[in-house]
């Protein structure tokens, strides 16, 4: 926690963690994401998809074949 802390802040990224007493989280509208924008949106972003999703894990190939 403490190395991405520090990542965070040396990127301007300081408030982007959520952190509470056993509560950890993301404030999803410091940064962009495709995939909030997905649930976000619904089907309409479903245009978005271009056919390359996480080709770089091998473990993820069965997400979309």
């Amino acid at each position: 926690m403490a190395d991405l802390n520090q990542t965070l802040k040396t990127e301007g990224f300081h408030d982007i963690l959520i952190k509470e007493r056993g509560y950890l989280a993301v404030a999803p509208d410091k940064f962009s994401c495709d995939m909030y924008d997905f649930l976000k949106s619904g089907s309409g972003s479903i245009n978005n998809y271009l056919g390359r999703f996480m080709v770089q894990y091998s473990w993820a190939e069965f997400i979309i074949n």
